[in-house]
């Protein structure tokens, strides 16, 4: 993918973007959802396995987790547990979506959403 540009997956009439391996957003892009640039403390779970991390952006839609682990492969389930100061630990649900050097792209779940 060139720099400036962004995956795009349309499910049933929704727009879900897929971050970009660098992490980096241009302003030229039209998102469904905005993406923010956020620090927060992750501890997921995939294949019953923990791991930590921490999330580089994140929208309505889903979050890019930073990690050095590599063990990961789209499509795997994922549950994650976000660390905020503000409000504490938030429980979500999802799939990976795409697998970087960098970190993994993770699609949220949603009840009554089926791929």
């Amino acid at each position: 993918m060139s720099p400036g540009t962004s995956e795009a997956k349309e499910e049933k009439g929704r727009k879900c973007l897929i971050a970009r391996e660098d992490g980096n957003m241009s302003t030229e892009e039209k998102r469904d959802y905005i993406r923010l640039s956020i620090q927060r403390d992750v501890k997921f779970v995939v294949r019953g396995r923990s791991y930590k991390g921490s999330i580089e952006n994140s929208s309505d839609c889903g979050v890019f987790i930073k990690t050095k682990k590599r063990r990961f492969s789209e499509g795997q389930d994922i549950s994650m547990t976000i660390e905020s100061p503000k409000f504490g630990s938030e429980e979500r649900t999802g799939k990976i979506a795409r697998v970087t050097p960098k970190g993994i792209g993770v699609e949220f779940n949603y009840p009554g959403y089926t791929r």
